[in-house]
């Protein structure tokens, strides 16, 4: 780069020349290009967490599709073991591999507290076990099946 008041060469990036001591011009490269970046991050974070967030109002995909059965298999078998009326109980899979669980309020209601706690772990276990270990911190949620009230809501742990 070349000192605007005496002509002389100096290094690139130096802020004052070393012949005459005028301040240099700088280009501002790096903060421009550390803002774009930021910008840039910002923007993925902000689209990875509208997909995270609404993922649990979405129907799977197809791709979500395949992986299905199974689960929903298991979940099934285990509301037959612990559920006299398992009829009553709907399944709804969700994007991510999240899974809603329909059921009479009263029904869970007529378990003791302690009962409620295994029974949603338990179901949530099953479901957890049987995804893929790609699914990002997918949930089990409980609603009431008459007004779709949330009841009961767990996550799946991050290490399975």
């Amino acid at each position: 780069m070349q000192c605007r008041h005496c002509g002389r060469d100096a290094l690139w990036g130096t802020l004052f020349c070393p012949h005459c001591g005028a301040r240099l011009p700088t280009w501002f490269v790096g903060w421009t290009l550390y803002i774009a970046l930021l910008a840039i991050m910002g923007a993925v974070v902000v689209m990875w967490l509208a997909e995270f967030l609404s993922a649990q109002h979405r129907k799977p995909n197809s791709e979500e599709w395949l992986y299905l059965p199974k689960p929903l298999q298991a979940v099934t078998a285990f509301f037959a073991d612990r559920l006299p009326n398992a009829a009553e109980v709907r399944l709804e899979p969700r994007g991510n591999y999240n899974l809603q669980i329909y059921l009479p309020k009263a029904r869970l209601e007529s378990l003791a507290p302690p009962d409620r706690d295994e029974l949603l772990k338990g179901v949530t276990h099953v479901w957890c076990e049987n995804i893929p270990k790609s699914a990002f911190v997918p949930f089990v949620q409980i609603r009431d099946l008459q007004t779709e009230n949330e009841l009961a809501t767990a996550r799946c742990p991050l290490v399975r």
